[in-house]
């Protein structure tokens, strides 16, 4: 009756164990879960806000060390316009890799587009960015856009000899995965309002900056300059005879002048200058920190660049011989608004039509008298 009783007791003191086990191990799991979703949150709040990916990363950085500040981490961007490069653009905690960058056919995870992961004994060999001998785990997580891989979330456990076993890899493995899925909609999303952002500011044409972004690009460059005492320079741009063009060849034979003209003046300017087609056959080019006289100077490069370049305009091979005439105004000598500069250029760029076209006239005060005229006649 005794040992029937203390085998009793036994078995539910064992039950009791193992429920107590149980409960811890769901508590365990419900305060994973719950600091999950708080991440999660986080994150969705904060990428909500961000106006750039270099903004996404840096946050993504900043949770994911606070989330497990026992791991280390990279995130990789794809290169940017189709480029096959892998760059690293965030990291947290520990993490060294053995390089800044590297080709996308060097990534598994980049060519196949699936999660990841391998130990510090048992190495795949697939990848060489997962080099960080020191974990004992580490993961590659995949965001696509569009079925293309175009950011890796690298993350690591187990640093200096440290232990995961494969149960809590398994777990972790879920749980970034679950974490992962809002950054890439994030993304997308902050993809999506940059396309459409883009629409709004470029030229459907040329793909230049239009008028409406140079309206409000102008003046903060003005006051840039102003403030750092810096000169800044603005040219417009005006093809001559376009019309003639037009009539003669035809709008899509025009299209294709613009198209390529663009791309020249584009090719021509530095990354800190501002090239936008202002209406029709006119474009404007800001330059900021140059020189009354280096402005001059590109102008007239710009202006020789153009009439020994041969515009093809069909597959029979005839080209047009095209000119361009530019007006020349600069900060502060010609204005301290946007659009007094551009007033101040057109003016001089109707001199150059009036003198003979294929020019480039610098703005200068009205004489006593002069006409006012702010735009150039059509031609």
């Amino acid at each position: 009756m005794i040992e029937r009783l203390q085998a009793t007791m036994a078995t539910l003191e064992g039950e009791v164990a193992s429920r107590t086990r149980q409960l811890s191990e769901r508590v365990e799991e419900l305060k994973k879960r719950s600091t999950d979703e708080r991440l999660i949150n986080q994150l969705l709040t904060y990428l909500q806000g961000c106006e750039s990916e270099e903004e996404v990363f840096r946050v993504v950085s900043h949770l994911f060390e606070g989330w497990a500040p026992e791991s280390a981490g990279l995130i990789w961007r794809r290169q940017e316009h189709g480029g096959q490069d892998l760059l690293l653009v965030g990291r947290w905690g520990l993490a060294d890799p053995p390089v800044r960058r590297m080709k996308r056919r060097d990534c598994f995870v980049a060519r196949q587009g699936v999660v990841h992961d391998r130990t510090r004994a048992g190495d795949s060999g697939l990848c060489d960015c997962m080099g960080q001998g020191r974990y004992a785990w580490s993961i590659c997580l995949p965001i696509k856009e569009r079925g293309d891989v175009i950011v890796i979330i690298q993350v690591m456990f187990g640093l200096n000899g440290s232990t995961l076993p494969v149960a809590e890899q398994e777990a972790l493995r879920a749980r970034l995965m679950r974490i992962v899925e809002p950054l890439g909609l994030a993304l997308q999303n902050l993809h999506l309002r940059e396309r459409l952002r883009d629409q709004s500011i470029r030229d459907s044409l040329t793909g230049l900056y239009n008028r409406r972004f140079l309206d409000d690009r102008l003046n903060t460059e003005i006051s840039r300059c102003e403030r750092n005492e810096t000169p800044l320079a603005v040219l417009l741009i005006d093809v001559d005879y376009f019309k003639n063009i037009n009539d003669t060849w035809g709008h899509p034979v025009g299209d294709r002048v613009l198209i390529k003209l663009a791309a020249l003046m584009h090719a021509a300017v530095r990354e800190s200058d501002l090239v936008c087609r202002y209406g029709g056959e006119e474009f404007v080019m800001v330059l900021p920190d140059i020189t009354p006289d280096q402005a001059i100077e590109r102008a007239e490069s710009l202006r020789q660049r153009v009439e020994e370049t041969a515009f093809i305009i069909d597959e029979e091979g005839n080209r047009l011989d095209l000119t361009i005439s530019i007006g020349v105004a600069w900060y502060p000598d010609m204005g301290h608004k946007g659009g007094q500069l551009i007033r101040a250029a057109d003016i001089a760029l109707y001199r150059a039509k009036r003198g003979g076209r294929n020019r480039v006239e610098v703005a200068r005060e009205l004489a006593p008298g002069e006409p006012e005229e702010s735009s150039p006649p059509a031609c």
